[in-house]
């Protein structure tokens, strides 16, 4: 089990395997993928490492006025078809309110959500990397 103790970019009292998503896969993401937001397996909830994420993204924001474009994602693994639309409009949503929260004007993002007919990333991890949220 990697824990925080071991890679400090895992929240602080979790482990690899409470949020979801392998340690090798966090490094790969971050490393080539700005804009993402992961999300534990059936959850919308923003975590710890989630909103730390988002604040470093916030601060490139407030930099400019462009758009932000948030898109919603659910793995096709689990749950229904109905259930991952959902899943994905409230992972969105969860998001775009935190942006707003911290200061980012509401008029400069656009949310969307695709459940899982489409997927933010194609690997053979896929389920785990598309409990997400990408930002644009």
């Amino acid at each position: 089990e990697i824990t925080h103790e071991q890679y400090n970019f895992i929240p602080e009292g979790e482990s690899v395997k409470s949020i979801g998503v392998s340690a090798v896969l966090i490094v790969s993401y971050m490393a080539k993928s700005e804009g993402v937001v992961f999300f534990c397996i059936g959850e919308a909830t923003l975590t710890d490492y989630a909103r730390a994420t988002l604040d470093g993204y916030i601060a490139a924001m407030a930099c400019c006025n462009s758009p932000i474009h948030i898109t919603g994602y659910a793995d096709k693994e689990t749950g229904s078809a109905e259930r991952n639309e959902q899943l994905s409009m409230e992972r969105a949503k969860s998001v775009s309110n935190y942006l707003t929260e911290k200061g980012i004007d509401a008029k400069r993002i656009t949310t969307n959500w695709v459940g899982d007919t489409e997927q933010a990333f194609t690997t053979p991890e896929t389920p785990l990397v598309n409990r997400c949220v990408t930002l644009k």
